[in-house]
C-alpha cells in the first residue's frame, strides 16, 4: 500500500561536493582554484577506494561527469586485487584512509610491495594531520570535503607529475 518513485536529478560539476565521514574531521572545504577538467580526452580510467557507499558512488558520478571511466572498489584488499589482474591499470587512484578489510596505509604499502607505484594516488580522507604521512608514502593529500575543481586539480598534477 505505497508507491516508489525513482528519478534522477542532474547537477552541474561545479555544485557537486565530495561528502565527508563528519563535519569535525573535516574541517573547511577547500577553495576552487582550477577550471573543470571536462575536456578530458581519452577516457582515463579512474579507479575509487572508499569503504563508504556513498561517497564512493559520489566520487563515481563526478569524475564520469568530468569524462573519466570509473572503477569502484570498497576497501584495498579489493583495490590491490584488481590492480594485479585487471590490465591496463589505471591513471590515477582515489584512496581513503580509514577502511576495513585492508585500509589506506596498507594498501599504500602494498602497492609499492607489487610494483605499482608508477600509478598515481590522491588520497581523500578526513583525517587530520595525515598530508606528511601521504606525501611520505608518494601520494598526493585532500582533506574531505574537497571541491570538484581541486579534485581534478590533483588528479591532473598526480598524473603529470608521475608522467615526468
Amino acid at each position: 500500500m505505497g508507491s516508489t518513485f525513482y528519478f534522477t536529478l542532474p547537477l552541474a560539476p561545479s555544485e557537486l561536493r565530495i561528502p565527508s565521514a563528519s563535519a569535525e574531521e573535516c574541517g573547511q572545504t577547500e577553495a576552487a582554484t582550477a577550471p573543470s577538467s571536462s575536456e578530458n580526452s581519452g577516457h582515463q580510467v579512474i579507479l575509487v577506494v572508499d569503504d563508504d557507499d556513498d561517497s564512493r558512488e559520489v566520487i563515481g558520478t563526478i569524475l564520469e561527469v568530468e569524462g573519466y571511466d570509473v572503477v569502484k572498489r570498497a576497501n584495498g584488499a579489493e583495490a590491490l586485487d584488481y590492480l594485479l589482474h585487471a590490465p591496463p591499470p589505471p591513471s590515477c587512484i582515489l584512496l581513503d584512509l580509514k577502511m576495513p578489510v585492508m585500509d589506506g596505509w596498507t594498501f599504500l604499502r602494498e602497492r609499492n610491495r607489487n610494483n605499482l607505484e608508477s600509478i598515481p594516488v590522491v588520497v581523500l580522507s578526513g583525517q587530520p594531520d595525515a598530508d606528511n604521512e601521504v606525501i611520505a608514502a608518494h601520494a598526493t593529500y585532500l582533506r574531505k570535503p574537497v571541491s570538484v575543481e581541486r579534485l581534478n586539480e590533483a588528479i591532473h598534477q598526480a598524473m603529470t607529475s608521475h608522467l615526468s
